[in-house]
């Protein structure tokens, strides 16, 4: 999955392919920004930014969008799961 926009820093609405992929509170991840998604209208997500120690960031047009794999007890990414 893709984003099919630019996003600046502080922007909250992030415009994907096909937003059916995506329930709210899904954990996603772009580059390395864990965010998680507050409501979706169509392909539009709305979300909160820089979650679980990661740092908001800028992305462009075409970034891949990731479902995140992990928890809240480590770090994002540390590389490890923890059950």
């Amino acid at each position: 999955m893709q984003i099919t926009e630019g996003v600046a820093l502080a922007e909250l609405e992030i415009d994907v392919d096909d937003g059916d992929w995506f329930k709210a509170n899904d954990l996603i991840m772009i580059g390395s920004e864990v965010m998680q998604i507050e409501s979706i209208a169509t392909n539009t997500l709305t979300v909160s930014r820089g979650l679980l120690g990661s740092t908001e960031a800028t992305h462009s047009d075409d970034d891949d969008l990731k479902f995140f794999f992990g928890n809240e007890h480590l770090a994002f990414n540390n590389g490890k799961c923890m059950t």
